[in-house]
This record gives C-alpha cells, sequence and structure tokens, in this order.
C-alpha cells in the first residue's frame, strides 16, 4: 500500500507578518510624504496670501492718506475749505482747518478732502457729488479682524480681513517746516500733522499652518518680540505716508 505525502506550499505565518509590516511601513512612508507636501502647500499658499492681502491693504491705506487735505480752489484757506464739523460716524469733531484725525477707537483714522473731479469716486465706489469736503474713515473693526472703509455717511465695508492689528501715529511738525519731528498716536488738537505711520499685523486666514508658534515684531520698529497664540502665519509690515496736501 502506498502513501502520497502531501507538502503544503504557501506563505507561512512569519512569512505574512513580515510582508504586512513591510506593507505598513511603506504606507506610513507614502502617508508620510502626503502630509509634508500638504503642509509644504498650505504654508506656501498661506504665505502668499498673507504677503497679498498686507500689501494691498496698505496700498489702500496709503492711497487713501494721500488725498488728506485736497483742495477743489487751492486758492482757498484750509479754513474755508474745511470749515468746523461735529463729531459723527466714528469720527470726532473737526475743527476748522483740520483734515485728519485718530478715530475715537484709536485703531483707524478719519480724514477730509474735497473731490478733484466731477467723477472722482469714494473708497466704496460711490460717485462724490458734492463739492463740499468730504470724510472717510478707515479702521480696524476689532471683533471681526475686518480692516474697513466708511465714507460719506454710508455704511462701513470691508477692504481687506484677517487683519489681526493695525496702529496709526502720526507725525507732529513742531518747527514749522513741514517736516515730522516726532510721531504720536493720540496727538494734540492744535497740532500741525504731516504724515501718517502705519503698522499692520497681517494673519493668515487658516490656523494650525506654521510649524511653531511665530515670533514677531509688531509694530516692526518695536524692540521687543511677540509670540503669536496659535499657529497661524503672521506678516508685519510698515508704512509712513507724507500728507502731500498739508505738508507743501
Amino acid at each position: 500500500m502506498s502513501r502520497w505525502i502531501f507538502q503544503q506550499k504557501g506563505l507561512s505565518l512569519v512569512e505574512l507578518m513580515v510582508a504586512m509590516l513591510i506593507t505598513s511601513f511603506l504606507i506610513l512612508g507614502v502617508t508620510q510624504v502626503y502630509l509634508d507636501n500638504k503642509r509644504t502647500y498650505l504654508a506656501q499658499h498661506g504665505h502668499a496670501d498673507t504677503q497679498d492681502n498686507s500689501r494691498f491693504a496698505l496700498y489702500a491705506i496709503e492711497q487713501l492718506l494721500l488725498k488728506t487735505g485736497y483742495k477743489t480752489l487751492p486758492q482757498d484757506s484750509r479754513e474755508i475749505a474745511f470749515p468746523y464739523q461735529a463729531a459723527g460716524s466714528g469720527c470726532p469733531a473737526f475743527q476748522a482747518g483740520q483734515t485728519v484725525l485718530p478715530t475715537a477707537s484709536g485703531k483707524g483714522v478719519c480724514i477730509r478732502y474735497q473731490h478733484s473731479s466731477n467723477n472722482e469716486k469714494d473708497c466704496l465706489g460711490a460717485t462724490i457729488d458734492t463739492s463740499n469736503a468730504i470724510v472717510t474713515r478707515l479702521e480696524l473693526d476689532t471683533k471681526t479682524n475686518e480692516l474697513q472703509c466708511a465714507a460719506q455717511g454710508a455704511t462701513a465695508q470691508t477692504l481687506v480681513s484677517d487683519v489681526v492689528d493695525i496702529r496709526f501715529s502720526f507725525g507732529i511738525d513742531t518747527n514749522d517746516d513741514r517736516l515730522a519731528e516726532s510721531y504720536a498716536t493720540d496727538p494734540d488738537t492744535n497740532a500741525s500733522l504731516v504724515s501718517v505711520r502705519t503698522a499692520l499685523l497681517q494673519g493668515s486666514a487658516s490656523n494650525s499652518i506654521a510649524l511653531a508658534k511665530q515670533v514677531y515684531h509688531f509694530p516692526l520698529s518695536a524692540s521687543a518680540t511677540t509670540t503669536a497664540p496659535d499657529t497661524r502665519l503672521y506678516r508685519s509690515a510698515q508704512t509712513t505716508v507724507t500728507l502731500r496736501n498739508i505738508a507743501q
């Protein structure tokens, strides 16, 4: 009587476990590469957006400040072109001749100017259809982190989002040379203001982008550093605008 001896062929349990272990390492490696690439993309995209938003915010501020004190009739005195105006719409009272003041909150600036042409538009896109001076307010809404603009008594609208902080300081001319000898965030009523310095802190729209909490200077002139409260991206920027219609 013959006996057939059958030999089992295939993977042993040890071989199967080794194969599963190698596969797991491969999956982990591919996953890590994917996550690293995704984080790199988000960081680059966040940096680009933060930089673009801060640049646009400073550009909008500069363009608005350059209009400060513009007179349709150059021969008119500043007191005639810009008479006394009572406080309203978030702006303090303007004395005769005043064209730039900090807002009541300290997080914005109010300016007055006259239109340069009949079809000129304000910061909201509305036509300036009056020959009188108009008041424009540029201010940070600290509840929504939005830089907003309001003009001609209209409701404020958002220019830039994700603005974490903003500070305006005003250049004071103390010797009638039309140059700023000092800067103050809350200048005296009778101070001669010839420039405005803006410090802006722009944040990214998304959190968990930076690998660690950023350390930055705000304003840029500050000697002390600030550590971010989260892992958003932050960009500190600054610009100084000479009020050309006043400092001349």
